[in-house]
């Protein structure tokens, strides 16, 4: 029996981080080269991919098998540029829109100011490390407000954050799971003349 809880009390610390730990998974230096997928999409049940990578970013976001939108975003021989694919919207959607096309600089400009280069948006969902509770059996740090109505799942494994949960009873739209992936091994899975 004690040799049951020494083990389990071992592979527990592969699921375990200090607050340092926990608070450089959300750092710019470490979402810096990293792909995640969220899932679902509000108002459907698509995919939406996030590649950051060197200063620059690349979103592709899916229905089941259809890339119907895509933006690139990056500095190229000092250059701002941006690139757009299909439409943000699924519904608007045309067979006529699948094709990458140069973006205006009103959108760059906006882009810089939004939370989307450096992954910012992911820490904004960061609670702070001394909130947190740990679920032995999930294997996860949660935080659930008072009225228990929403909780936020992280699921760390080697001091690397693998999966952020979100989950709503009051409004299930903002349900979704961000999966994180290819650490310091994410590329853009598309090339476009002067953006690789």
């Amino acid at each position: 029996m004690l040799c049951g809880i020494v083990l389990s009390g071992c592979s527990d610390k592969k699921y375990q981080v200090s607050q340092e730990e926990y608070d450089k998974a959300f750092t710019k230096e470490t979402l810096s080269n990293v792909t995640f997928c969220i899932s679902p999409l509000i108002y459907h049940n698509g995919k939406e991919y996030y590649y950051y990578v060197d200063n620059g970013f690349a979103i592709f976001r899916y229905y089941d098998d259809l890339q119907y939108f895509g933006l690139l975003y990056g500095i190229a021989s000092g250059e701002k540029i941006c690139y757009l694919y299909g439409n943000e919207y699924l519904e608007s959607y045309t067979e006529e829109d699948a094709f990458w096309r140069k973006s205006n600089s009103s959108l760059m400009d906006e882009i810089e100011m939004s939370y989307l280069p450096n992954a910012e948006f992911v820490s904004r969902h960061k609670k702070p490390y001394d909130v947190l509770k740990y679920d032995r059996d999930k294997k996860c740090y949660y935080y659930e407000f008072q009225d228990k109505s929403t909780v936020f799942s992280y699921y760390f494994e080697d001091k690397i954050l693998k999966k952020l949960e979100m989950t709503s009873t009051s409004n299930t739209i903002y349900n979704s799971t961000y999966v994180f992936s290819n650490y310091g091994t994410t590329t853009i899975p598309i090339e476009i003349k002067g953006f690789q």
